[in-house]
């Protein structure tokens, strides 16, 4: 009963329906609580993580709780596959992102590389206006 009330009490709260949202790094940790989040309150979620098989169980279980997630797996550290992650997120949200969430890290990479977190985002969502969440 107390999580029925819970439930009935967000759901009144505030709604994420018709949103979209894209989770990098959404498979564990900090990453995976968020999509459960969103995903809980009604956004569209797409999650990236560089393991195919963990991407495949999390779409599972979330499928079976009725969650509305989809998933790819990328190395955000890889130009060319930041670049295949937009192509798939546009596809699947028909060139509509809301909400970006960046729940990876991928510093020393990027330290070696010269490249900031927030300047590969940028540079590979450009064509999206989004809201930015980062940990940084």
């Amino acid at each position: 009963m107390a999580s029925e009330e819970l439930m009935s009490c967000r759901d009144k709260r505030w709604s994420l329906k018709g949103m979209t949202a894209l989770v990098t790094g959404g498979t564990r940790g900090i990453g995976y609580a968020i999509v459960e989040e969103l995903a809980g309150f009604g956004a569209v979620v797409h999650t990236c993580s560089r393991n195919q098989k963990e991407i495949d169980e999390r779409l599972k279980e979330w499928a079976g709780k009725g969650y509305k997630v989809s998933g790819s797996a990328c190395d955000l550290s890889s130009r060319a596959q930041q670049e295949e992650l937009m192509k798939t997120v546009c596809s699947v949200f028909d060139g509509k992102l809301n909400i970006l969430v960046s729940s990876i890290y991928i510093y020393s990479t990027l330290k070696w590389s010269g490249m900031s977190l927030h300047k590969i985002l940028f540079n590979c969502l450009n064509t999206f206006p989004v809201t930015i969440v980062s940990q940084d």
